[in-house]
């Protein structure tokens, strides 16, 4: 037969009644209540589509047995803690964009919508030219990925001007700002990601020949490994 409801949750016990029977059959404890299944909300919200980050679930009926899934996709760990509470580790991504947040145990599935948004995460492969002199003020490309519209880009802590964004978010225009000789970090700063490139520009004084850094800087004895040099008056 079916179960009555229950005002909450927890051990019952069964009882079973038979004419034919003086006395009822009893089982003490013999069925357990649990919470209904529901998924309240997930922290954070936003995630690399690299995956790798750690979700902390609210909700409700969460028990040993709960599983989670991320736009179809499993959760690659599972941590139960409370029967409120379960943390999660986000799978990896094809795509970037809002997901379903699917919960599942041996008694239902409850799905939060639009739970999760995937994002590129910030890259920098390269910077042309990756040089000016001192004076700053020249337009440079950054190639890469993750870019956005409103980013910040800064040379060893000077604020750059971003001045277009294509949309693939995989290249940007940028005007370098006036700074003293030598190499220099760039900071790139998203609405959900950030990241340094150590010593991936170089100022020099105007009219210089110079070679500031070669990457790779090192390769094997016979050759034919493809090398960046970053400098001045390279043409």
């Amino acid at each position: 037969g079916q179960t009555p409801s229950s005002p909450a949750p927890g051990p019952v016990t069964i009882k079973v009644l038979d004419p034919a029977f003086a006395e009822p059959a009893i089982l003490a404890d013999g069925f357990t209540y649990v919470a209904t299944l529901d998924v309240d909300g997930v922290i954070p919200t936003q995630v690399p589509t690299t995956g790798g980050v750690e979700l902390t679930v609210t909700g409700r009926g969460f028990d040993a047995f709960t599983r989670f899934s991320l736009g179809g996709i499993n959760a690659t760990r599972h941590e139960f803690v409370t029967d409120t509470v379960m943390r999660i580790i986000a799978p990896a991504r094809d795509a970037a964009g809002l997901v379903d947040l699917r919960a599942s145990n041996r008694d239902s599935t409850v799905v939060l919508e639009d739970a999760i948004t995937y994002f590129a995460p910030l890259q920098l492969d390269a910077i042309r030219p990756a040089s000016a002199d001192t004076a700053g003020g020249i337009n440079v490309e950054l190639q890469g990925a993750g870019f956005e519209t409103g980013m910040q880009v800064e040379f060893d802590n000077i604020p750059a001007t971003v001045v277009s964004v294509d949309a693939s978010g995989t290249s940007a225009q940028v005007t370098v700002p006036a700074h003293a000789a030598g190499l220099v970090d760039v900071k790139i700063t998203s609405s959900v990601d950030g990241i340094v490139a150590d010593d991936a520009f170089y100022y020099a004084a105007a009219g210089t020949l110079t070679v500031a850094k070669a990457t790779p800087d090192q390769g094997v004895a016979a050759g034919g490994t493809e090398v960046t040099i970053v400098g001045s008056g390279l043409d």
